[in-house]
């Protein structure tokens, strides 16, 4: 399955199934867009891996369910799609 030019936006990417996900996506070369709450470090370590593996990554932290909707305009603005 190729997500090419796709954006897709993953809230707490940084552990467990959202990181495996996450990575998985841009394999599959989606650009891809995260958040999280405490995991500077996971959330630093995963953009790293992501920018590796050739795709685009924002990644926003955040504390509250409202404020992760700050995320999704940003993310359309970067990748334009």
């Amino acid at each position: 399955m190729s997500l090419k030019n796709k954006t897709v936006i993953i809230s707490g990417a940084t552990r467990g199934i959202g990181r495996a996900i996450a990575i998985e996506l841009a394999r599959e070369g989606a650009s891809i867009s995260f958040n999280f709450l405490k995991s500077n470090k996971d959330a630093e370590d995963l953009e790293k891996e992501i920018k590796y593996l050739g795709a685009t990554v924002l990644l926003d932290i955040f504390g509250t369910t409202i404020s992760s909707l700050k995320l999704v305009p940003p993310g359309f603005q970067v990748y334009n799609n």
